[in-house]
């Protein structure tokens, strides 16, 4: 399985989609749609670990993307990794 959809255009600001628990990158194919005109759109598919593991999971791939900001929006555990992101 995929483990991330990178679309839209690099020199817009960047907006993460995260799924929820038991869902993947593929619950968010309509908003790379709707938004790839306008920012680079990044959605992936979490492995099921810990909140702090999933966040490491999300700056790794943040880091070699070379993306340094994202707007952040999280679906249900998505959002719970968000939090976790933001104490790190």
């Amino acid at each position: 399985m995929k483990t991330y959809r990178l679309t839209g255009n690099n020199h817009h600001q960047t907006i993460l989609f995260v799924h929820g628990l038991g869902a993947n990158l593929s619950q968010f194919e309509e908003q790379h749609h709707y938004f790839d005109n306008k920012y680079q759109i990044l959605s992936l598919t979490l492995s099921n670990h810990s909140l702090d593991y999933l966040a490491d999971e999300i700056i790794i791939l943040l880091d070699r993307l070379q993306i340094e900001k994202v707007h952040f929006v999280g679906n249900s555990m998505g959002g719970n990794v968000g939090f976790a992101l933001l104490k790190q």
